[in-house]
């Protein structure tokens, strides 16, 4: 499946990664993982995936963990992919 509109897919993913609900948010995790193919701001829902980690809520925290797995294969700045890798 390929998204029509990948801009629009993205702010709406990256509003709802924020969102002060915790299954909204465990459920937007999951949109990243099928749409980071496609999105066209990867740095920045890497970067949203990573502060994710840290979450309180442990759901969350877990989709997070689990979602970096799955995007690894399409991350293509792997040095960047942690804070202080070189």
């Amino acid at each position: 499946m390929e998204l029509q509109d990948k801009d629009q897919a993205w702010q709406d993913l990256h509003k709802l990664i924020h969102d002060n609900d915790c299954m909204v948010q465990e459920s937007a995790v999951r949109g990243l993982i099928l749409a980071f193919p496609d999105l066209p701001y990867k740095t920045q829902a890497y970067q949203d995936l990573l502060n994710h980690i840290r979450e309180e809520f442990s759901s969350v925290r877990v989709m997070a963990i689990y979602a970096l797995d799955q995007v690894f294969g399409e991350w293509t700045e792997k040095s960047q992919s942690w804070p202080g890798a070189t």
